[in-house]
């Protein structure tokens, strides 16, 4: 199991290095396919603005959605065949008058969800990539399933 994890952090990393190795902009909803993979693609529904990230947004952002998503997978809505997750963004004006990125995730048809004991190192790692990006990420563990907001400065 921690091999296929680390392996998955690996490609997705590497995928999304290369874009930004270019110097190169990337469409949130591609990086949210790439994510997602195709095993599972007709159980996420997703929309949204065409927002292009730059280089340095692009690795962390990919590393979110792949934990959101390896996490769907392990323990949430697509562990059952009717398990569905709905993604959207848009960009929003916070009050300090700054344009950032506002994605929601939320995954419903799963188990019952319940707060987990601890923190575990999938909530370490969204949190912290969306502050290094200047920005903030929630997860909330409701019972219908796993509800998660990241938000990234523009």
């Amino acid at each position: 199991m921690f091999k296929e994890a680390l392996l998955g952090r690996l490609d997705i990393t590497f995928k999304a290095q290369e874009v930004a190795a270019h110097g190169e902009m990337a469409l949130f909803e591609t990086l949210l396919k790439e994510a997602v993979g195709s095993t599972v693609s007709e159980r996420f529904e997703y929309a949204g603005p065409s927002v292009e990230l730059g280089g340095t947004a692009i690795l962390p952002v990919s590393m979110i959605l792949h934990e959101l998503a390896t996490n769907a997978m392990k323990y949430g809505a697509l562990t059952e065949p009717e398990g569905i997750v709905r993604v959207t963004w848009e960009i929003k004006e916070e009050p300090d008058r700054r344009a950032r990125l506002v994605c929601q995730w939320c995954e419903e048809g799963g188990p019952l969800v319940s707060q987990p004991e601890r923190r575990g190192y999938g909530t370490e790692l969204i949190e912290g990539l969306a502050a290094h990006l200047g920005g903030s990420a929630e997860l909330y563990y409701v019972p219908t399933g796993l509800s998660a907001t990241f938000k990234i400065p523009m």
